[in-house]
């Protein structure tokens, strides 16, 4: 079976490349945030994600641009978490006091 290989010839479909896209974006959002941006690796991140290191440069190009691409998720995260932080505060904290 040496040499054989199922994936002669492989063609990736947009689905498996989205999807290692997302793979990625994932991956550096657990690695920037367990390591912070200039300890996190390239390496790492695609190690975390299973998928080859050539991918970051194919979807992002760059680290910096992986990390722009992921810092929106971040922030989209913490607004739902704060948001109902805020209703929880609304509802039992600041309602007004009953007569």
């Amino acid at each position: 079976m040496e040499g054989c290989s199922l994936f002669v010839n492989f063609t990736p479909t947009p689905f498996i490349l989205l999807t290692a896209r997302m793979a990625l974006l994932g991956a550096a959002l657990a690695e920037f945030g367990e390591r912070s941006y200039d300890s996190a690796s390239t390496r790492g991140i695609c190690k975390r994600a299973g998928v080859a290191s050539t991918l970051i440069t194919h979807h992002f190009g760059t680290k910096e641009a992986l990390w722009q691409a992921a810092a929106p998720h971040v922030s989209s995260f913490m607004r739902s978490a704060l948001t109902g932080v805020y209703e929880v505060c609304r509802v039992w904290i600041w309602r007004p006091a009953c007569d």
